[in-house]
């Protein structure tokens, strides 16, 4: 499940994202990211986060002026979509509750006047809390008995 976490003060907001699963595991991610700012943007990097801390991020050089969007589509990729039949569903086992999530943050943004945006304290606060919650869940799987 994709999940967006909440910057108020970034001039780049995320107005949509997709996680698409690949058939043989992996996947690709889709955005639409908004210039909300007041001035040009020149380019821009979005991170990402798993439950247990670890993530990477990507880096566009792109121009987008206010009120402009940013798109990164499926036809831009290598996958091919296809119909999420019940015989799918069960080989990347997606029955049942929720198995996992994935944080997507604007990392930083820079500014066609050399001035930039940089939130460091949303990645390291987002990273340090998985980072516990993920050790946390490790220990409570230790402790509890052996599943038959």
């Amino acid at each position: 499940m994709p999940l967006i976490a909440v910057q108020p003060d970034c001039p780049l907001q995320f107005d949509r994202v997709e996680r698409l699963m690949n058939v043989d595991r992996g996947g690709a991610d889709i955005y639409r990211l908004l210039n909300r700012g007041s001035k040009p943007i020149s380019g821009f990097t979005i991170a990402y986060l798993y439950p247990n801390g670890n993530g990477g991020s990507r880096g566009w050089n792109r121009y987008l002026r206010p009120g402009e969007y940013a798109e990164d589509t499926i036809e831009g990729k290598t996958h091919r979509l296809r119909p999420l039949t019940d015989a799918l569903k069960d080989k990347l086992d997606l029955r049942g509750p929720m198995k996992g999530f994935v944080i997507y943050f604007v990392e930083s943004v820079e500014f066609a006047d050399g001035s930039s945006y940089k939130d460091e304290t949303t990645y390291k606060a987002l990273r340090l809390y998985l980072e516990d919650l993920g050790e946390k869940v490790y220990q409570a799987e230790r402790k509890s008995p052996a599943s038959p």
